[in-house]
């Protein structure tokens, strides 16, 4: 939301929220709705309480992604994942592999454009590399 707040003249006209191990975190987002000049945006939290949860947490994705679909037709869906790197730490590389798959799936079905982002400092190169193979782009980013 910051990054919207920061960089663009006005917020998406919809925002959904999968807030995974929302049992740790409070139940609001802290958000400043003063970017969107032309109308409110509908900002939803949904909360998935475990990392680990990957039923629970593909069903509300693809949920999500029907619902966009057929209401939002006109409009881009964008899908940010955040973040691969605390998924790994919860699950299984063969799961992640799966579920991210299967995501990505989804996200193709749409026609969602759909980035993720993951800590290369935090894996090992096989990690990285068996990820690496899911996605079409892979950018690296420096400190600047």
């Amino acid at each position: 939301m910051a990054l919207y707040e920061t960089h663009l003249d006005r917020l998406p006209s919809a925002i959904e929220i999968l807030h995974v191990g929302a049992d740790r975190r409070p139940n609001t987002a802290p958000f400043n709705n003063t970017a969107a000049h032309e109308s409110p945006t509908d900002v939803a939290i949904r909360r998935v309480l475990s990392s680990s949860d990957l039923t629970s947490l593909g069903t509300l994705i693809t949920n999500q992604l029907d619902d966009w679909q057929t209401t939002l037709q006109d409009r881009q869906i964008v899908v940010c994942f955040q973040s691969v790197t605390v998924f790994l730490q919860y699950n299984s590389l063969r799961e992640t592999e799966r579920f991210l798959t299967e995501v990505i799936k989804r996200c193709a079905d749409t026609d969602a454009v759909a980035h993720f982002h993951m800590d290369p400092k935090a894996h090992d190169e096989q990690t990285i590399d068996a990820l690496r193979r899911l996605f079409d782009v892979v950018l690296e980013c420096g400190e600047t």
